[in-house]
């Protein structure tokens, strides 16, 4: 009966015997999990303990009572899938890595590698003005090829000229090129600038100047800032980038041989041991050139010895010997120059691009022009001028006429058109052709 005291007698381990009112009776009684577990009402000794020998080797696999165990087990396994969800959560969290964040992995990993300052320097200010600003707060992964699109159109109807939005892409595609290394994402939607920027037809860009405008510039230069006469005078006819006419030193130059050696560029206040495309290269000399040098390269050391000084370290100074920083020059000489010359305001590589043109139109061969300038491939220099190298074809025969002989055994020709035809049937046919 329920709620009856029962008064148990231990027969063995885990088993006791009982009285009830139809004879004696049997119970299990085990500890599990803490707990003091009791089963009774076994009618003989034998099935009591078989049931708990049974269930000692359910308590050991955790299995005494099945359906509470069900209920823990679906219940730990919700739990767990819970924390594992969390967890995947989590770890995509952290693995998301947005722009900025790389961004700034990207610069200490090219800083690491070497590169020059002034590429280092494009690269951080790329990032901070225009791709931090239009993508930082975006997940690299979902920086896509109608983002970036979306940027150029941005830049174009901001007026940055091609040539700035292409160094904004280069940047953006170098970066995506480092995230696919290392594995942040599938794909670089910044690949192929040329079919992200619409441009005009190649050189239209480049700025110059016409002759008449350089000599403006070099007679006010001898008028009115004859001490930087040599320097403007060697840009104009070398076509050397600023940076590395700065750094030049007096050794470099050999006069009799007529030709200087580019080996540093100065630029964004740092020396560097190389020129900008890292190949020292030897720059030729025109005769005009070479006798204002030569003439330059005396009254300094005159007036050094005059002064009792040692000569400069660098070919070419300020009046008071320091070297030439480029936007102190520029501001304090160059700007002055070209309004006193008349001249609308071109930036000191202009000068660069005045040579080339200059070169191309007179018929120098295009590889001698890329070797004067530096530039690291040919297709640099023909993407640059292509407008000049058609202005310098026009009017010139044909170089496939090089292969038509106008004597001989008539092979090219049709037959009988220059054997035994009469000059004015040739002369006919050349008004009928318009030849």
């Amino acid at each position: 009966m329920a709620g009856t005291r029962r008064t148990l007698i231990r027969k063995e381990e885990g088993i006791f015997a009982y009285r009830v009112a139809g004879g004696e009776r049997f119970a299990v009684r085990m500890e599990y999990r803490g707990q003091d577990v009791r089963k009774f009402g076994f009618g003989t000794i034998s099935k009591a303990r078989h049931w708990r020998d049974t269930r000692k080797g359910r308590a050991l696999e955790g299995r005494l009572f099945p359906e509470q165990e069900a209920r823990r087990q679906e219940e730990a396994l919700k739990q767990r899938d819970a924390e594992t969800e969390q967890q995947r959560r989590d770890a995509e969290a952290a693995a998301v890595v947005t722009l900025k964040a790389y961004g700034e992995t990207f610069m200490k990993a090219k800083r690491a590698a070497g590169l020059k300052h002034t590429t280092i320097k494009r690269y951080d200010s790329i990032l901070r003005i225009h791709l931090t600003p239009a993508f930082g707060a975006l997940p690299l992964a979902e920086v896509t090829r109608g983002k970036v699109r979306e940027l150029v159109s941005s830049l174009s109807e901001d007026g940055r000229k091609p040539k700035t939005i292409k160094n904004v892409l280069l940047c953006l595609s170098a970066l995506f090129t480092e995230a696919l290394e290392d594995g942040h994402v599938q794909h670089n939607p910044a690949l192929k600038t040329s079919k992200l920027i619409k441009t005009g037809k190649c050189g239209e860009e480049v700025d110059t100047f016409s002759h008449e405008e350089e000599c403006r510039v070099l007679q006010t230069t001898k008028e009115k800032y004859p001490h930087y006469y040599p320097f403007i005078l060697l840009l104009f006819r070398t076509g050397m980038r600023e940076g590395e006419a700065v750094a030049l030193r007096p050794e470099d130059l050999d006069l009799r041989k007529r030709y200087v050696w580019v080996q540093r560029n100065f630029t964004a206040g740092q020396l560097s041991n190389t020129p900008k495309s890292r190949q020292k290269r030897k720059v030729d000399l025109a005769h005009d050139l070479v006798a204002v040098l030569r003439d330059y390269l005396v009254v300094r050391e005159a007036e050094a010895m005059l002064n009792e000084r040692t000569a400069e370290e660098w070919l070419f100074t300020t009046p008071g010997g320091d070297m030439i920083r480029s936007n102190n020059f520029r501001d304090r000489v160059w700007k002055p120059l070209l309004r006193a010359a008349g001249i609308p305001y071109r930036w000191i590589h202009a000068t660069r691009h005045a040579f080339a043109s200059r070169m191309i139109l007179s018929g120098a061969n295009v590889v001698y022009v890329q070797r004067q300038l530096g530039h690291a491939s040919i297709q640099l220099t023909v993407d640059t001028y292509t407008h000049w190298l058609k202005e310098s074809e026009r009017g010139q025969n044909l170089e496939v006429d090089r292969l038509s002989t106008p004597f001989g055994d008539g092979v090219g020709t049709l037959p009988g058109t220059l054997n035994g035809v009469k000059t004015h049937d040739i002369e006919r046919n050349e008004e009928k052709w318009g030849e």
